[in-house]
């Protein structure tokens, strides 16, 4: 009799279901009614109800129906293919991003770039090898040893698999933003056993930092997240080796400095590229100049109102700073790769800082808006989108910038 009447529950609620998913296109209908043979076609083509909300809104943008479908149907085999899943076991993306209503205030190119990131496991796995690579910096290595600093929870998350860390935990960002405030962590393997199996395979070596920066030993986990003392170490690896690795890591202290305390991103000015150089040159449609023509003049640091005044910058814009609150800065650097295609940025943002927004002033032609020698002298953003969009994102109120200005011009 129970399993009965657990069925004949189940069925209730996929009938309710059914009539919510009705309602819900109905009313898609009545909201939209310019748009009604566009949700039929959506019904004939079998797509299902969930993906509604998310198609109406880009055929608002003018998109492509065939586009539409095509990101709908690659969604939708990701998700069934359980790969999204995969990538938010990895830490390559968050729970809220397997769910197409998280989408639906973001665009198709947002939406189309997540699922070239996911698009097939080998990719998963490969990005997995560039995180350990790039995001983590290996102290001391031989045949056994393995001694390795985790610069980003990612890293930590892919470092620490098989352990009860809670900063290695993928379910949450906030345990390891408590922790890389005040500690630094180091991870400590022996390649040939298992944490699984043995609770000092994987230990986590913590410093803790004050404001100044200046450290000292705090304590030991095993891979149980339990603490343990010196001598568990030196039993379970000798005197000898033990001492190397407290060496090795107390010698990495030394050189190892914090520019931020809260975060492990670098703010400190990057220098300039050529390349962002060369950029503003191209926007201006100067394919003929060379950075020599050009006088570079560093502006310091520079706000979103003074750029304003000098460009448009409206149509630039590629994030909603509301979309940012609430959350924490790890969060908020994750959340920016989705919603621009300023991965490069973020990536060179950890390695090596901001590099300045780049202002260039020249004589244009106001009909073509390109480069002209007898032509009206403009300032106008040449390079930095990304970088505006970054500042938006974070809240900052100020750039770094340069000014590229013509030589020939004696007045600017």
């Amino acid at each position: 009799m129970e399993f009965i009447r657990l069925k004949k529950t189940k069925q209730w609620l996929w009938e309710r279901l059914e009539i919510l998913s009705e309602v819900s296109v109905s009313q898609l209908k009545l909201q939209n009614p310019g748009l009604k043979d566009f949700i039929n076609d959506l019904t004939k083509k079998k797509v299902a109800n969930k993906y509604f909300q998310w198609a109406v809104n880009r055929k608002k943008e003018q998109k492509d129906d065939f586009l539409i479908y095509t990101v709908i149907d690659q969604f939708d085999k990701l998700l069934k293919g359980n790969k999204i899943s995969k990538a938010i076991r990895l830490g390559l993306a968050n729970r809220e991003q397997g769910d197409i209503s998280y989408w639906h205030k973001r665009s198709l190119e947002n939406l189309k770039d997540f699922i070239d990131r996911l698009h097939d496991a080998s990719e998963i796995v490969k990005t997995k090898k560039e995180i350990k690579v790039k995001e983590s910096e290996v102290i001391y290595s031989d045949d056994r040893l393995y001694v390795v600093f985790p610069k980003s929870h990612e890293a930590s998350c892919v470092l620490g698999a098989g352990t009860k860390w809670c900063v290695a935990s993928k379910k949450t960002i906030k345990h390891w933003n408590e922790h890389f405030k005040k500690r630094v962590i180091y991870y400590v393997f022996n390649k040939l056993s298992n944490p699984l199996k043995d609770s000092l395979a994987k230990i986590a070596i913590v410093y803790a930092r004050n404001e100044q920066n200046r450290f000292r030993f705090y304590e030991i986990l095993n891979a149980k997240d339990k603490n343990v003392k010196k001598d568990d170490i030196v039993n379970y690896y000798g005197k000898d080796i033990t001492k190397k690795i407290f060496n090795k890591i107390e010698s990495f202290l030394k050189s190892y400095n914090v520019v931020d305390n809260k975060y492990s991103i670098k703010w400190e000015r990057a220098d300039l590229d050529d390349i962002d150089l060369k950029d503003a040159i191209k926007h201006i449609g100067g394919y003929n100049l060379e950075i020599n023509d050009f006088e570079i003049k560093n502006l310091g640091e520079v706000t979103i109102d003074w750029i304003e005044y000098y460009e448009d910058i409206s149509s630039w814009i590629e994030v909603d700073k509301e979309d940012y609150k609430g959350m924490d800065f790890n969060e908020k650097v994750e959340q920016f790769k989705y919603d621009t295609e300023r991965i490069r940025l973020v990536n060179n943002l950890k390695e090596w800082g901001i590099s300045p927004i780049v202002m260039i002033t020249a004589p244009i032609d106001p009909d073509t808006g390109e480069f002209d020698e007898n032509g009206r002298i403009e300032t106008q953003l040449g390079d930095g989108r990304g970088r505006v969009n970054f500042a938006i994102a974070f809240g900052l109120k100020k750039l770094p910038a340069v000014n590229m200005v013509y030589k020939r011009e004696k007045k600017v």
